[in-house]
C-alpha cells in the first residue's frame, strides 16, 4: 500500500518549487527589460526621493527622472562656471524634477548617471553627480548642462534631450 501521506507532501514540496521557480524566472525577465528594473508611469516622479536620479521606462525608451533638493541649488550655482547654460536647463530652486532622454542619438547605448567623478575631469572641476554617455564619454552635470571644453573645443558632442520639466507649484 501506498503512502499517502508521503505522497501528498512530496506533490506539496514539488508545487512549491515550481511556484519558487515561476517567481525566479519572471523577476530575472523583469530586470532583463529595465537596466534598473523599475517602471514608473508617465508624470508618476513624485515617489522619487528628492535629492536621487532614477531611471524610468516609457514605452521604448529609457529615461532619467531627477528630483531636486532644496540643498542642491549651491551645487547648481558651484558649477555654473564649468558648464555651458542654456535657456531651457533645469534649476532645482525652479523646478521639482526634470527628465533627460538617456537613449544617446535615439541608439540602444544607453546614457549612465555616475556618482563618482570621472577620471577626464580636470582636479579643479567639481562633480556632484550627472550623466555619462558611455558610447562618446560626454559629461553633463544633474541639470542637464554639458560641460564646457579644456582647451576651448568641444569636449562633448552628445546632448541630453530635455523631455519635460515639472515646475513648483
Amino acid at each position: 500500500m501506498v503512502d499517502t501521506a508521503r505522497v501528498r507532501t512530496s506533490r506539496i514540496v514539488t508545487i512549491m518549487f515550481a511556484v519558487l521557480f515561476l517567481a525566479f524566472f519572471y523577476v530575472s525577465f523583469q530586470v532583463a527589460l529595465s537596466p534598473r528594473g523599475y517602471r514608473v508611469e508617465p508624470n508618476d516622479w513624485q515617489d522619487i526621493v528628492p535629492g536621487t536620479t532614477q531611471m524610468v521606462r516609457r514605452g521604448r525608451d529609457y529615461i532619467w527622472v531627477v528630483r531636486y533638493a532644496a540643498w542642491e541649488a549651491e551645487q547648481f550655482n558651484a558649477l555654473t562656471d564649468f558648464v555651458v547654460s542654456g535657456a531651457g536647463s533645469c534649476r532645482s530652486a525652479k523646478h521639482k524634477a526634470c527628465e533627460f532622454l538617456a537613449n544617446a542619438g535615439g541608439s540602444v547605448v544607453v546614457i549612465r548617471y555616475v556618482d563618482q567623478k570621472p577620471a577626464t575631469l580636470p582636479r579643479n572641476v567639481p562633480w556632484f553627480g550627472g550623466f555619462v554617455d558611455p558610447a562618446t564619454g560626454a559629461l553633463h552635470d544633474r541639470f542637464g548642462r554639458q560641460y564646457k571644453s579644456i582647451e576651448d573645443e568641444t569636449m562633448l558632442t552628445a546632448a541630453l534631450v530635455r523631455l519635460a520639466v515639472f515646475l513648483d507649484e
